[in-house]
């Protein structure tokens, strides 16, 4: 796991700075067969979430573009995992920020996203209609 830094957009409270922390498909998967729970967070953007056909197990959705709509409540004692099809991850640090901002404490940003994890033959399920 690496933290990384990165500045808010101006949607958050005004350019604040937030250490990001970043985990790995191997890590998490390691959590995820030894019974850990996690909550993955799907910030894939508009466009991509509907073309879209599958997530990870038990994601829920996040929208970068409108975030107050589509807030997650992660359920207490879970990490929140934030995943989404950017090359650097963009979407989904932008989530973390955000959950961050709201006062979740154990968030990270899937090193390598949606890609990554598809690679590793990570587990995933449909999405319902």
């Amino acid at each position: 796991m690496a933290l990384s830094r990165s500045v808010g957009d101006g949607r958050l409270a005004a350019a604040r700075e937030f250490w990001v922390a970043r985990i790995d498909v191997d890590e998490t998967l390691g959590r995820l067969h030894r019974g850990e729970a996690i909550a993955f967070v799907d910030a894939r953007r508009e466009e991509q979430w509907r073309r879209a056909t599958d997530k990870l197990p038990g994601a829920l959705r996040l929208a970068p573009n409108v975030p107050d709509e589509t807030l997650p409540v992660i359920p207490a004692g879970r990490a929140a995992v934030a995943y989404c099809a950017c090359p650097a991850q963009a979407s989904s640090v932008a989530a973390a920020e955000l959950l961050r901002a709201r006062g979740y404490e154990n968030v990270y940003v899937l090193e390598g996203g949606l890609e990554a994890w598809r690679l590793a033959r990570g587990p995933t399920e449909p999405i319902e209609p």
